[in-house]
């Protein structure tokens, strides 16, 4: 199988356009913090992005190392409702991460196929 060429360009306009601009704006509403040129803010965004992976990484291990009977028993009905053909509706988190996505897309329809290309090279 041939390997996808990572998506420079939907990369950064999702960094520069959706992630770089709600990051930055929390770190200073938040927490007071406020680059005070690009360079500063380009390293803001690595070490949160480095903090995440590791966060991801170390989460993902405890939930390996320990298990959770609830998130098990979710997933195994999950499973079951779609081994039956039964839709699994989303939560209400999910409903609104879709209704704020969905007026994105339709506010700026590049930012959908910044999304859409990056997606399809992630296997989402």
């Amino acid at each position: 199988m041939a390997e996808t060429a990572f998506p420079t360009q939907a990369y950064n306009v999702l960094i520069d356009e959706v992630y770089k601009p709600i990051f930055l704006q929390k770190l200073a509403r938040d927490w007071g913090v406020q680059p005070r040129n690009d360079e500063e803010a380009e390293a803001l965004v690595g070490m949160a992005t480095d903090l995440g992976m590791a966060d991801a990484e170390e989460t993902a291990k405890q939930a390996e190392a320990t298990g959770s009977l609830i998130t098990a028993a979710a997933d195994g009905l999950k499973t079951a409702m779609a081994k039956r053909g039964i839709p699994v509706q989303p939560g209400s988190r999910d409903r609104m991460i879709q209704k704020t996505a969905a007026d994105a897309v339709a506010k700026f329809p590049h930012l959908a196929e910044a999304a859409v290309a990056f997606g399809s090279y992630q296997g989402n």
